[in-house]
């Protein structure tokens, strides 16, 4: 990249800011490199408000360019957001360095006008076909699905799950191992504390699947095949991730 790039910078500096540690590095490499494909030739002190603003419409409504030079799906708010905060990241790391004299834009997220990704919102009636179904199919799938609905917890999430991480005391709450095995707290709420009380107790970890060519060892993993085929025979997304993309919605929309 050209002296004073977006590209240039994050390549040379950001990447290697001491103050960048690697598990914030890891949240946002994907973020930059987004960044990177539609702003990396624009010279620093040149992201303005109108820039930004332009940008940041772009990717809401066409996608994100990719290496390949074409564009993917239009992000979500959830994910614009964090490109803002990236760039806005970067560019405070630029000011420290004397690249920069000022952050030379103002674009907050709350006034951005974004397209919300509606198309991965499940409504209350697709939630019920799915446990409906479920409930009469497959209880894994059952109990999984109800847990991502409770929670918006990531798939690696729910398999990490075990019986000791869900704490009543001090305060009632679930210990969460995410991605990277970084640690974060849930409360544990009326309707989760409902849910566990009609889980059965099955090992170690909550949920748990039994592998018939491991001599009848419990092990914790995604049972794909199964989902899809509850999730095709509910007629919804088999994607799991969809239901915390709707549960971020749900929280948003409620003022949490």
């Amino acid at each position: 990249g050209q002296p004073g790039t977006l590209w240039n910078f994050c390549g040379e500096v950001y990447r290697h800011h001491h103050g960048l540690s690697e598990s914030t590095w890891g949240k946002r490499k994907y973020d930059v490199a987004a960044l990177m494909e539609d702003l990396g030739h624009i010279r620093l002190s040149e992201i303005t408000t109108p820039v930004v603003t332009a940008f940041l419409d772009t990717v809401s409504t066409k996608g994100a360019l990719r290496q390949n030079g074409e564009r993917g799906k239009p992000l979500g708010t959830a994910a614009v957001g964090n490109l803002l905060v990236t760039l806005h990241a970067i560019l405070r790391v630029a000011k420290q360095h004397g690249v920069i004299k000022e952050i030379p834009f103002d674009v907050p997220v709350p006034e951005l006008d974004l397209v919300p990704d509606d198309s991965r919102v499940w409504t209350d009636e697709m939630k019920n076909r799915l446990l409906a179904v479920s409930a009469g199919s497959d209880p894994l799938v059952y109990r999984i699905s109800k847990y991502l609905m409770l929670t918006g917890c990531r798939p690696c999430e729910v398999l990490r799950l075990r019986w000791v991480d869900v704490q009543d005391v001090p305060t009632p709450s679930l210990n969460v191992s995410g991605k990277g095995l970084r640690q974060r707290r849930l409360p544990l709420t009326s309707k989760l504390g409902e849910f566990f009380k009609e889980l059965p107790h099955d090992g170690e970890y909550v949920f748990c699947v039994e592998q018939g060519d491991n001599q009848g060892s419990k092990y914790a993993f995604w049972p794909q095949k199964r989902w899809e085929r509850t999730c095709k025979a509910a007629g919804v997304s088999t994607s799991p991730y969809d239901l915390r993309h709707t549960f971020i919605t749900e929280m948003v929309a409620a003022g949490v």
